[in-house]
């Protein structure tokens, strides 16, 4: 059974500022890691995802565009070469990266297609340009970056086995709890030490509103 803190840190992994659905955004930060890697120009961007991603994600509006789908949101990541700025990446969208995005994928020179092996959250980015060839997957949660090559050397690669227990250890863990042990590791834990659950909420709430929905969940 899961104790307090496991519970906590697969909520805070999970629970993560976003602008926009989580989908496209993750997609989008893939492709930025794999974009920043190269200033050359990119000539294609090809995309694996499990079937969960590809499901919620290509029929997905991207914010600070007009535009719908996984495609999409591999070009503007792969132009705007900024995963620093994590799954707020996209708020930095500029006319001029709207129209690099129309221009490649106006070619049909991004393709995206369900890798049916992975059943967890994965996304996989290969970046072609005129003279390199960038690899980056993200793989568990939004944010993972587990793996990044440019041609054929390996830039990063991530130690699954490290550390603490990985979120997919914590899942099985939590699959094999009943709803009744769930409640019974949850009412241990202080409001202090769930407010981060919030942000996810509603950014633009005031404290105020915030600790008005708490109250109600008493």
């Amino acid at each position: 059974m899961l104790k307090k803190e496991e519970m906590i840190t697969l909520l805070k992994n999970d629970v993560v500022p976003a602008l926009g659905c989580t989908e496209p955004v993750c997609v989008a930060l893939c492709a930025a890691n794999a974009g920043k890697m190269t200033e050359n120009k990119i000539r294609s961007i090809e995309v694996e995802v499990n079937a969960g991603i590809y499901k919620n994600g290509m029929s997905a509006g991207i914010p600070g565009c007009d535009y719908v789908g996984l495609p999409y949101a591999a070009a503007l990541g792969a132009y705007l070469k900024n995963p620093e700025k994590g799954l707020e990446l996209l708020e930095d969208i500029t006319p001029e990266i709207l129209e690099q995005m129309k221009e490649l994928c106006g070619m049909a020179a991004v393709s995206v297609k369900i890798k049916e092996q992975e059943q967890g959250l994965y996304v996989k980015c290969k970046i072609k340009t005129e003279a390199d060839m960038i690899t980056s997957v993200i793989r568990g949660t939004h944010t993972n970056l587990v793996y990044l090559e440019k041609n054929g050397k390996i830039i990063y690669e991530k130690n699954q086995e490290n550390g603490q227990a990985s979120d997919n250890t914590l899942i099985e863990a939590l699959k094999q709890m009943t709803i009744a042990q769930i409640r019974q590791v949850a009412d241990t834990a202080s409001e202090e030490g769930l407010h981060f659950l919030m942000d996810g909420v509603d950014g633009r709430q005031t404290d105020k509103e915030i600790i008005h929905i708490m109250e109600q969940k008493k």
